[in-house]
């Protein structure tokens, strides 16, 4: 029942959300936006998304790399391709990420590995984030009034205070009471601490997490800008590598069904910081979560054509094993 409540209410939140953006803009003008879309303009977009899945994939193998569980890039592009459409198509935006944990596991991987991977590799796409931000804020905030400038610098400050938190808290799990490390769940995060401290304490490996998780936000950016581009949106692509990042992070709490809805919100209230009207960014954002949609589709029928009677037991196997760490 409980998880029925959950789903529940973030089809609330969703419909709530949108319901309330739907009622403050002029629909009419909203639907001539859409019907401005330039359909070869759109078609674009697929080259780039699939650039973003191999971006990911790539990134996603640099971490399995670093932690000696290294998958073969076709492999990783593969399954994060799957996990793409899972994100898209169940209630959390993250429910991708359980996907690939579980995937990777049935190809081998240890459930430590598996779950560490995926979620140094969520961590890494903070950093990029954070980096990107750094890098190109300067440039974007002197075009902004005073009171914008305060509340982007406001934001990009707690932005990076709970990176450096979430780093340092993952780093050194393992210096739990050495009494609490007979529950298999905190041993386990210890192997998350090693992993961790491993890929951070290194120069060499951080600078390669920062490249991979810049080059994320970049792909992403250029994607939302294409979009608006065909929407007939004045939108630089300089304002999008600020603006979308955070936009995309923020769409993953899961408070919301796959993000919509909350999408949406903040999309209208970032782009509206350099005057794009909100029946824009709000069509931005639909066309942004349909065309997601679409592009992932074909990953469904590769995840069904490749489902063997292992994947069953191997989801069996880490059901028995979280339910046996709940227990203890």
């Amino acid at each position: 029942m409980k998880k029925y409540f959950a789903v529940i209410l973030k089809c609330i939140i969703s419909c709530g959300l949108i319901w309330i953006l739907l009622s403050e803009i002029d629909l009419l003008a909203a639907v001539d936006r859409a019907l401005e879309a330039n359909p070869y303009i759109l078609s674009i977009t697929a080259v780039i998304f699939a650039l973003q899945m191999l971006i990911g994939g790539a990134r996603w193998g640099f971490v399995l790399t670093s932690i000696k569980a290294p998958l073969a890039l076709l492999e990783t592009t593969r399954l994060f391709y799957i996990g793409a459409f899972f994100s898209q198509v169940l209630p959390s935006s993250v429910g991708g990420d359980g996907i690939r944990m579980f995937l990777s596991y049935k190809h081998g991987l240890t459930l430590s590995q598996a779950i560490n991977s995926v979620m140094i590799e969520r961590v890494i796409t903070l950093v990029g984030l954070a980096a990107l931000t750094g890098l190109v804020l300067p440039n974007f905030i002197s075009r902004l009034n005073l009171l914008n400038q305060n509340s982007i610098i406001l934001v990009f400050s707690i932005l990076v205070f709970g990176l450096v938190t979430i780093v340092i808290f993952l780093a050194f799990l393992d210096r739990l009471p050495l009494h609490l490390h007979r529950f298999r769940i905190i041993r386990g995060m210890s192997y998350l601490a090693k992993d961790t401290r491993y890929i951070f304490s290194s120069p060499k490996l951080i600078a390669i997490a920062i490249f991979w998780g810049i080059l994320t936000h970049v792909c992403i950016s250029t994607y939302v800008f294409v979009l608006g581009y065909s929407l007939n949106l004045h939108l630089s692509w300089l304002n999008c590598v600020v603006l979308i990042p955070p936009v995309m992070l923020i769409t993953t709490i899961p408070i919301s069904i796959a993000g919509w809805g909350v999408r949406e919100t903040v999309m209208v209230v970032a782009l509206g910081l350099i005057g794009i009207p909100d029946e824009g960014a709000l069509v931005l954002s639909v066309l942004f979560g349909f065309s997601a949609i679409m592009w992932t589709l074909p990953a469904a029928l590769i995840w069904v054509l490749n489902r063997s009677k292992n994947e069953v037991a191997s989801l069996r196997e880490i059901k028995k094993t979280i339910s046996g760490n709940s227990k203890k």
